[in-house]
């Protein structure tokens, strides 16, 4: 059980529950029996942290630590999946032909029937309180609760948004228009402002890093943002599908090579790791964890890149994952 994590989070929810004077935080003493009900039932819950990965042909695959990685089967046969996200206490995956399907923990799935698109969905994020989701022909829709979804905009044929993130109090999304790059932001995921690229090329991921957005996409092409409106170009080489960043530390997939820098941009090294295409990358729970072709899933060992390890369990194309934590009742522990 991760103790510290949790000893931590009582804290926080008794100062909510029970007044801010229920618990002395620095010893977790009670002293008045509210604290004590409390106390008791968090600790009949443990915080578990998961990794979700998905993709063709109704892959999906799920990990604590992302080196044990176990098969979903339960209503995932068939589907083909391009993102998922996590919010509201649900994994949301997004796919082809308007493809939506929830799952609580990653392990059964539910396809949502009220699809109100035959567009395919390609990228999708969580963060203020809504799901937003984007993809083909500028297809961007809205959701409270991943159930129920609104269209937004901006539209526009053959407008393919590949990906969306939020950061700095906005939405950003990012793709191509044919051969042409498209970048929009937002502040609720409804109102659509379309913004000027710095590169030629078509984008195809896009991060936020704790101070400033990255967009990746063809020949190499990168560009940087503040704001999410005004950006920077830059370029590394390769057809990048996917990035992921934290602080100055920043790693993007290209085929079947990382590369990555630690100092913003400045210095980029190159890791030729699988034979395979590599789809998507992202940092959580102190590593950078990447998926790709022939369910290749790696981690980077030391938290930081540059020393890989190969976790893959094989199967069909992953092409995107995500990381949340969660409470799940004591006795389905899996310690």
């Amino acid at each position: 059980m991760r103790w510290y994590i949790l000893r931590r989070r009582i804290v926080a929810i008794v100062l909510v529950f029970s007044g801010a004077t229920a618990c002395a935080p620095h010893e977790m003493d009670c002293i008045d029996p509210a604290c004590e009900l409390t106390i008791l039932y968090l600790l009949s819950y443990f915080e578990l942290g998961r990794f979700v990965a998905v993709g063709d042909n109704g892959h999906v695959r799920y990990s604590q630590d992302a080196i044990q990685w176990t098969a979903a089967t339960n209503g995932t046969t068939g589907l083909q999946f391009n993102d998922v996200a996590y919010g509201k206490g649900l994994y949301v995956a997004v796919g082809v032909s308007g493809l939506i399907a929830i799952s609580e923990k990653g392990e059964s799935w539910l396809t949502v029937t009220s699809v109100i698109t035959s567009n395919n969905l390609i990228g999708i994020t969580y963060n203020n309180g809504s799901f937003v989701t984007v993809g083909q022909n500028g297809e961007v829709m809205v959701s409270e609760d991943g159930q129920s979804w609104q269209q937004t905009g901006p539209g526009g044929a053959n407008n393919n948004l590949q990906d969306v993130i939020f950061g700095n109090d906005k939405f950003v999304t990012t793709g191509a228009l044919v051969a042409a790059p498209k970048t929009y932001s937002s502040p609720d995921g409804y109102a659509w402002t379309e913004a000027t690229n710095a590169v030629a090329n078509p984008l195809f991921d896009v991060s936020y890093c704790g101070g400033y957005f990255i967009a990746v996409g063809n020949s190499g092409d990168y560009q940087t943002s503040a704001d999410g409106i005004n950006w920077n170009a830059g370029s590394q080489g390769g057809n990048w599908k996917g990035v992921a960043c934290t602080g100055n530390t920043i790693v993007g997939v290209a085929g079947g090579v990382i590369q990555y820098t630690v100092n913003g941009g400045g210095n980029w090294t190159t890791d030729s790791i699988t034979a395979s295409v590599l789809n998507d990358v992202i940092y959580a729970d102190n590593q950078f964890v990447v998926v790709g072709y022939n369910g290749e899933i790696w981690r980077s060992i030391s938290g930081a890149p540059g020393t890989w390890q190969n976790v893959s369990p094989g199967g069909d194309r992953l092409d995107d994952l995500t990381f949340a934590e969660f409470y799940i009742p004591l006795q389905e522990s899996p310690l």
